[in-house]
Parts: C-alpha cells; sequence; structure tokens
C-alpha cells in the first residue's frame, strides 16, 4: 500500500514502439512478433493509447525512427478501427440475440424430441440430449467468437448483420442436421 503523504514518484516510461524496417518491406524473422512496419505501429498505438497520451506515444515513436506522417497515418487507421467498432456494437449485440435464441430453440425441440420419447424401454434420449446440448454449447461458443472478431463494413448494418449470422447458422444448421436423424428414429 503506497503513503499518500509521499511525492508521486516518476511518470512510467512509455513502451518502445516496433523498429521500422529499413527498406519497409520482408516480414519480421520471428512470425510471433508483430511487423515493424505501418501496421505494427497502428497496433502499438491502438495497445498503448489507454496508457499514454498521443504526444508521448508520438514522441516514443519519432524516437524509434518513425516519421511523423508515418505516426499520424497510423493514428488515423486507429481512429477509424475504433470508430468502426462503435459503430457495429449495436449491430455485433442484435446477432449475438439473434444467435443465442436460435440455438436455444434447437435445444429445446431437440430437447422435445428427445425426451418425450425416453420412457421407451432401450431408450437413450437422456444420454443423446446430454451430447446435443454438449455440441450446441460448442456451436454457440464458436459463433459467438466469429461475431466477436468479425470486422464487417460498418457503413452498411444490414448487411454486417447477415456477415455477423452466416457461419453461426451454418454451424446450427450442421448440428442440427446430424442429430435430426436420431430424433426423428427414437
Amino acid at each position: 500500500m503506497t503513503d499518500p503523504a509521499l511525492p508521486p514518484g516518476p511518470e512510467p516510461p512509455v513502451p518502445e514502439p516496433p523498429t521500422p524496417l529499413a527498406d519497409g518491406s520482408g516480414p519480421p524473422a520471428d512470425i510471433w512478433v508483430r511487423p515493424k512496419t505501418a501496421d505494427g505501429l497502428a497496433w502499438w498505438i491502438f495497445d498503448h493509447r489507454a496508457s499514454f497520451t498521443d504526444d508521448a506515444l508520438e514522441r516514443a515513436a519519432i524516437a524509434a525512427g518513425y516519421s511523423v506522417e508515418a505516426y499520424r497515418s497510423a493514428r488515423d487507421r486507429v481512429d477509424a478501427r475504433i470508430a468502426s467498432t462503435e459503430a457495429l456494437r449495436p449491430v455485433r449485440s442484435s446477432a449475438k440475440r439473434l444467435v443465442i435464441l436460435a440455438y436455444a430453440a434447437v435445444w429445446a425441440a431437440f430437447g422435445l424430441a428427445f425426451l418425450s420419447r425416453a420412457d421407451a424401454p432401450y431408450s437413450y434420449a437422456g444420454p443423446l440430449h446430454a451430447v446435443l446440448t454438449v455440441a450446441l454449447i460448442i456451436g454457440l461458443a464458436v459463433s459467438l467468437l466469429i461475431i466477436r472478431r468479425g470486422r464487417p463494413e460498418a457503413g452498411r448494418p444490414g448487411r454486417a448483420l447477415l456477415v455477423f449470422l452466416a457461419m453461426p447458422v451454418i454451424l446450427l444448421i450442421g448440428v442440427a442436421g446430424l442429430c435430426l436423424p436420431t430424433a426423428v428414429t427414437l
């Protein structure tokens, strides 16, 4: 715990941005390191923007060898990405709600089909419904990840919603399609 009577210490140093490549071409030797190009600088700005002022980040980038124009271009790219993410927030929220409702409806429909015949002798309806539940949970997790990571065009919300829903619907149809013959034959 810090003593409030002590004077504040020095500010933490600004982390060093990625060093620009001399010729600006070629991937980095280590694939796990962000590219040391304008794209890498934009990611660096995005990662540290919440902790440091734009002036401090600009000074650190210039000290690392970037030009003022390169820094401002990367900062503008970061601003555009943040604006796009904010514009897609309601569309992303609607897509999540629709996917969760669709998965819940499929789970309930198959639950009725499986568990309405659970009293028959030698019925595997209970374990089959458990397997379906696990498969739907995995499909739902993948679907929500797709919605979270997707980056459709923010200017067209209707199209963005379709882009968000395409893969989750395909996953849902696949899981339900695999379980449908089992539900019918019980």
